[in-house]
């Protein structure tokens, strides 16, 4: 679960006054929520600006917009977290998380095998810790 108030702390945002959703299962970083109880990331990069896809977004479903300007749509239906810069909001929010949970991660990498040992080491995982493991993210 994402905190909304520990994204609001660990990000140095503020929120608007809907405050219908206080916690979110995810983050999605385009207009399509990958589930239930999404939190929309707009971002501004070199390759484009998706504060233009706030409006899809709430129309698919999300629960949560995190952004750097007041969003130019109807936002009353979700909960708006505006930060001076999205990208390093998030970065100062999981190195937050990383400091109070100190979880152990696991990397995997090479040429081949990959898939095999994340099954692995995800099944032992899972025997052995509780937490969470989210397959949607293409493991």
């Amino acid at each position: 679960m994402i905190s909304l108030y520990d994204l609001l702390q660990a990000g140095n945002g503020q929120s608007t006054v809907n405050l219908s959703r206080r916690f979110f299962t995810g983050l999605c970083m385009g207009p399509q929520p990958t589930g239930p109880n999404q939190l929309f990331v707009a971002t501004v990069t070199p390759q484009g600006d998706t504060h233009r896809y706030i409006e899809r977004a709430i129309q698919n479903g999300v629960t949560g917009v995190l952004c750097s300007r007041v969003p130019d749509c109807d936002t009353s239906s979700v909960t708006v977290i505006i930060v001076r810069d999205t990208q390093s909001s998030l970065l100062s929010w999981a190195k937050f998380i990383l400091k109070r949970y100190q979880p152990t991660l696991i990397g995997v990498a090479g040429s081949a095998g990959k898939v095999d040992h994340h099954l692995c080491a995800r099944t032992r995982a899972q025997d052995t810790f509780s937490g969470a493991f989210q397959p949607e993210c293409g493991w």
